[in-house]
């Protein structure tokens, strides 16, 4: 596969090393619908890149991905085989946690929890159970508090599970949890 940039020179322009690129393929996925992710290594202008001082010359238009460098972009090969990247704002992301006894062989209270994230506009959900296997009550979606960033909760169970609702929009680069450090008690027994 040749990067965007290197399909648009010509023989006598510098060559720009392509993005680093990382596939997905989710199970029973036909290999057209696989994903890509990559990064650019990001390049500036310097003799080596712009050797005769003409616009000309540049490997790429100014505007090309190539000149900003580094964010990783997310693409898929369409049912034509070209590969396409995703654009425009954010949408709505949810993520969940599996099922967790918090104390271990005991019922825990949870007063609170924290997103471990850079997302602003966003609720967490909790999934509760007496024990592994019931059915699971969730609470009301819940916002955290803008000082503290800990989103206040009051549920008393055995089995706890976090979903996290991020609005279509917000402006986030990664999601790496939740952090319920400082939040639980045990609560009994059931």
């Amino acid at each position: 596969m040749t990067s965007p940039s290197r399909t648009s020179m010509s023989a006598s322009a510098p060559t720009i090393p392509g993005p680093s690129m990382t596939t997905f393929v989710p199970r029973g996925t036909p290999l057209h619908e696989s994903y890509e992710c990559g990064s650019w290594p990001g390049q500036r202008f310097d003799d080596e890149v712009w050797s005769d001082g003409t616009i000309e010359a540049l490997p790429a238009s100014l505007d090309s991905r190539i000149w900003k460098g580094g964010r990783p972009t997310f693409a898929a090969f369409t049912a034509d085989f070209r590969l396409k990247a995703f654009t425009g704002a954010n949408a709505a992301a949810e993520a969940q946690t599996s099922s967790l006894e918090l104390v271990p062989g005991g019922c825990a209270f949870l007063s609170g929890v924290r997103l471990e994230s850079n997302a602003d506009d966003f609720t967490i959900s909790v999934a509760t159970a007496p024990f592994h296997g019931a059915p699971e009550s969730w609470s009301a979606p819940a916002s955290y508090h803008a000082l503290t960033g800990m989103t206040p909760l009051m549920l008393s169970a055995r089995i706890h599970r976090f979903r996290v609702d991020i609005a279509a929009g917000d402006e986030w680069m990664h999601l790496a949890g939740v952090d319920v450090s400082g939040f639980v008690q045990p609560d009994g027994q059931l």
